[in-house]
């Protein structure tokens, strides 16, 4: 692939552009050369952290699921 083909190029590209699959398992797969890529991670990582740590896997001893409309 070229830098014409890199989804956030072809300006400032730099190394291989290839697919790269997203990091947030969706399974989705992009074209990026190494440079943007590696500014992708960094971003959307820092994003997944963000909502990882407002909605945790465990809810908080005081959840009710009650007051989510989880409960029949």
């Amino acid at each position: 692939m070229s830098y014409g083909d890199c989804l956030d190029g072809p300006q400032g590209c730099e190394g291989e552009v290839f697919e790269r699959v997203s990091p947030t398992g969706s399974g989705m797969a992009f074209p990026r050369c190494d440079k943007h890529y590696e500014c992708y991670m960094v971003e959307a990582l820092e994003r997944i952290q963000k909502v990882r740590n407002r909605y945790p896997s465990t809810p908080p001893a005081d959840f009710d699921p009650g007051y989510a409309g989880e409960t029949w």
